[in-house]
């Protein structure tokens, strides 16, 4: 099973083409005649990318610049540590058996859905919605 991982995508519109590139993989590139195009192509370069770091045994070292905030003073960022903690996830996910991963996928909805809760009432309370409401 492999982690899912999600990077930017800088989508360009040129004077004849769009265009996208993936800022984390230097070289990830891809070109299209329409926005949905380029959108399917730069999916299909990132994977052939990914690909081509693990045969090269390169994508851990990728994986690790994934993210990352220029140290300051020889600290680690918070973004660092919180990639570094994302990756120690990543690695147990991957190490559970089919009926943990079963436990596991029902727990996180679980989560998920209390904390997307949490956050729509906050945005109700906080009058953040009135303008949908008030749609007709």
């Amino acid at each position: 099973m492999r982690a899912m991982t999600r990077y930017m995508v800088v989508v360009e519109r040129g004077e004849t083409s769009w265009g996208a590139h993936v800022p984390d993989l230097p070289g990830c590139v891809a070109v299209g005649e329409t926005r949905e195009e380029v959108l399917r192509l730069i999916r299909e370069a990132i994977e052939l990318h990914i690909d081509g770091l693990r045969q090269d045994g390169l994508a851990r070292a990728n994986a690790e610049l994934r993210g990352r905030i220029r140290r300051s003073g020889g600290r680690v960022t918070s973004a660092e540590a919180i990639m570094g903690r994302i990756e120690d996830i990543e690695q147990q996910v991957q190490a559970l058996s089919p009926e943990e991963l079963v436990q596991f996928r029902a727990w996180f909805l679980e989560f998920d859905w209390a904390a997307w809760d949490r956050q729509l009432e906050r945005d109700v309370r906080a009058g953040k919605l009135d303008a949908l409401a008030d749609e007709k």
